[in-house]
């Protein structure tokens, strides 16, 4: 549990950090592309067409 905790404070960080510097961010996780590879896949075109704008 104390593994998890970090690492979602270690996420929120670097998400921080990035936001800040005007990143697009996108997180997928391996659990997404089990569950619907598709979909997953349409998330992550949407995101780099949105981000080209």
């Amino acid at each position: 549990m104390k593994k998890l905790k970090r690492n979602q404070e270690r996420d929120k960080e670097i998400n921080k950090y990035y936001l800040e510097n005007n990143w697009e961010l996108i997180r997928i996780w391996e659990h997404e592309f089990k569950k619907d590879y598709d979909l997953t896949i349409d998330k992550v075109v949407s995101f780099i067409n949105h981000a080209k704008k």
